[in-house]
């Protein structure tokens, strides 16, 4: 009896760590939604990598945010917050231990950053 309850509780704090984050993933768009690849992307001042393939892990807390920033040749740096969902594991799981309810409102896993051309100067006469 005692090898099923730690494997439960085992395999029960393993599920409730995975729920503690989400795999976000970041694409950029120009103002007419085509994709901009090779844009570089920050995330909470840490750089992930360029778009199309920029991902990282970041926590659903539900005090935190989580800042993004992308820039690319040709078009102007922008910072946004993430969007942010309700997560479902965590829900269910707070009801059996209740601080696992912090981690219930995390980024959505697909963010998508719209990128402003620079403006084109005017030529010297």
């Amino acid at each position: 009896m005692k090898k099923g309850l730690v494997m439960g509780v085992s395999i029960t704090m393993i599920l409730v760590l995975a729920g503690c984050s989400t795999m976000m993933t970041v694409n950029a768009t120009d103002q007419h939604g085509m994709p901009v690849h090779g844009a570089n992307v920050i995330v909470d001042g840490e750089h992930i990598g360029q778009t199309p393939t920029a991902s990282t892990r970041v926590s659903n807390f539900i005090g935190g945010s989580t800042s993004i920033t992308v820039s690319a040749d040709g078009y102007l740096p922008r910072t946004i917050e993430a969007a942010r969902e309700a997560k479902a594991g965590p829900i269910i799981g707070g009801f059996f231990i209740w601080p696992i309810w912090l981690w219930t409102w995390g980024p959505r896993p697909q963010q998508n950053v719209v990128l402003t051309p620079v403006p084109l100067r005017p030529a010297a006469e």
